[in-house]
């Protein structure tokens, strides 16, 4: 989370009007991933956030898309 909040002031400080933050892999019911992937969104406030799914992924679809839909903004 410190590299987010890093690139986060250096884009501020720079003035760049765009800043990708590209986590790595991460299952909805691992817990503790999932707080990480939670503090680096709230380090970070960003205006979009993409969740990006293997096609293979099926039904389960919906419930990982509603894990990573940050509180708030449903």
């Amino acid at each position: 989370m410190a590299l987010a909040e890093k690139a986060r002031a250096r884009a501020d400080r720079e003035g760049f009007d765009l800043l990708i933050a590209d986590t790595a892999g991460r299952l909805h019911v691992d817990e503790d991933l999932m707080a990480e992937v939670a503090r680096v969104h709230a380090a970070l406030e960003p205006n979009e956030t993409l969740l990006v799914l293997d096609g293979m992924t099926g039904q389960d679809a919906v419930q990982i898309a509603e894990a990573f839909t940050p509180s708030g903004s449903r």
